[in-house]
């Protein structure tokens, strides 16, 4: 083993073998998984949709909303989607907070098993949206959506969070596409005002859960130039690289495979067809 000394800088063998086991640690010697966790969010028809079908095939594509059509089958003769054989519900019609409850619960684990086949056999796993998936785990355990006081939450937030990190655990892509919602707060007599902003709808801590966090809008015609679509999408940030914080995609630009190539440019580009 070589060893610095601070104060002579000199450099003495004082061993030819190390030892490294920790005990309760390893090496850490991983290389890079070629698979993202991210999110979309956008108002409707931004192009959300579209991007998350340029992913890599087999794509499992866990649909609570309609808009995936008309899009999707632009996709279908190239590559394989699988879709549940019927979108899952977040409306039910319980006569009480009980009765919503036990068939929310039932639907939230046919998702929930579905979705871990999905990880385990896919390619790419998307959820449109991860909005109302939140909705429905939210539904699944209390029967209603308002009333509810904050120290409930505990135990189903930490549940919400259990189910974007599993999708760390194996070698699908996930992306978790979300709506969005009137930004609100409270001017100085205490009542809330919109600021004219939007923000995410859904489970607050998923940008921290997740590995990018992705914004898809569209530009007003009278801002566009001649030929331009006006589809754009921001990355709002990304952990494996930073830099890439504030890149705005454009147009054909905003594909899975070009943003990955972004994120990791050492990467061979196959790896994302």
């Amino acid at each position: 083993m070589i060893v610095a000394t601070a104060a002579s800088g000199q450099h003495r063998a004082e061993d030819d073998t190390l030892d490294m086991t920790l005990q309760g640690f390893r090496l850490a010697n991983d290389g890079v998984r070629p698979r993202l966790v991210i999110s979309v969010k956008g108002l409707e028809k931004q192009g959300k949709t579209h991007f998350s079908l340029t992913a890599p095939a087999p794509i499992a594509y866990l649909n609570f909303d309609i808009g995936d059509e008309g899009v999707r089958q632009k996709f279908q003769t190239q590559k394989q989607i699988y879709i549940p054989v019927s979108p899952y519900q977040i409306r039910f019609d319980g006569k009480s907070p009980k009765d919503t409850q036990a068939k929310a619960e039932k639907e939230w684990e046919r998702f929930y098993v579905d979705y871990q086949r999905a990880l385990l056999h896919c390619r790419t796993v998307v959820v449109d949206t991860a909005t109302e998936a939140w909705e429905l785990l939210r539904l699944a355990r209390f029967g209603r959506l308002t009333q509810i006081m904050p120290h409930h939450y505990v135990e189903v937030n930490e549940e919400y969070r259990d189910f974007i990190r599993d999708a760390y655990e194996h070698e699908a892509n996930l992306i978790l596409l979300h709506k969005m919602k009137a930004e609100w707060v409270n001017d100085a007599s205490g009542k809330g005002q919109r600021t004219g902003r939007y923000e995410r709808a859904g489970f607050s801590d998923t940008g921290f859960l997740v590995q990018a966090n992705l914004w898809a809008y569209r530009l007003p015609p009278h801002e566009r130039e001649a030929g331009d679509l006006g589809f754009r999408m921001l990355v709002e940030d990304c952990r494996q690289n930073a830099e890439l914080s504030g890149l705005e995609m454009r147009n054909d630009e905003i594909t899975f495979s070009y943003f990955a190539w972004r994120v990791y440019p050492d990467l061979d580009p196959s790896v994302w067809e």
